[in-house]
């Protein structure tokens, strides 16, 4: 996004993502970007100053997020919005090597997917929902599909990125618990390699 911003600034409460994120900046080198550990509302108390764009991804399901959307509503110029970008889809129906892979996270991790103390679920009001019941208003956008296409590595190293899969929750048994996932992967494709049908959808809050 660095071609058509004139600022940018990066904001996540997890220091750990800030500092990856500046290790990704520094190596691609491309684009002025801010970075600040915090919420929004610790922003805004330092920086008073206007955005015409906030987009979000996968994270929003995290916060509150009738709260998040009042606080940005503040915080964006007129014209201005918020975008939720997201690819979950309840009715989407899994890969064989998707299928088997949450079998063994299953064994591992246990049924109910822990993140922090706590247990995570999908919310059961929607993104669509909270926006429409915001200041904001609201429109719905469903982007053409593409592939993914993952390797053993990358399909363990996105489930590690995720708040459920952190390894500590595996303890001494990280190696035993990758050497099963990667049999059972490759007991489905010997080259290692799963392809994935990906739709996103985009929730336009605007202001």
């Amino acid at each position: 996004m660095s071609d058509w911003c004139q600022k940018i600034v990066g904001i996540d409460i997890e220091p750990e993502m800030i500092a990856e994120a500046k290790r990704l900046h520094q190596q691609i080198r491309i684009g002025s970007i801010d970075w600040f550990n915090g919420t929004p509302e610790q922003y805004k108390e330092q920086f008073d100053e206007p955005f015409h764009l906030v987009t979000i991804a996968k994270a929003f399901h995290w916060m509150d997020r009738p709260k998040v959307l009042d606080d940005l509503y503040e915080m964006i110029e007129e014209n201005g919005g918020v975008t939720i970008i997201d690819n979950y889809d309840p009715q989407k129906k899994q890969e064989d090597w998707q299928l088997q892979l949450n079998e063994v996270i299953e064994m591992w991790y246990g049924k109910e997917r822990r993140a922090g103390n706590s247990t995570y679920s999908h919310p059961t009001t929607s993104h669509e929902e909270i926006v429409a019941e915001s200041k904001f208003h609201l429109e719905n956008y469903t982007l053409p599909p593409y592939e993914i296409t993952w390797t053993v590595e990358s399909i363990i190293g996105n489930l590690y990125s995720t708040s459920y899969g952190s390894k500590r929750f595996l303890g001494s048994h990280v190696k035993a618990f990758e050497d099963e996932v990667t049999d059972a992967l490759l007991s489905i494709n010997g080259e290692g390699l799963f392809k994935e049908q990906v739709q996103l959808s985009m929730k336009l809050a605007l202001k």
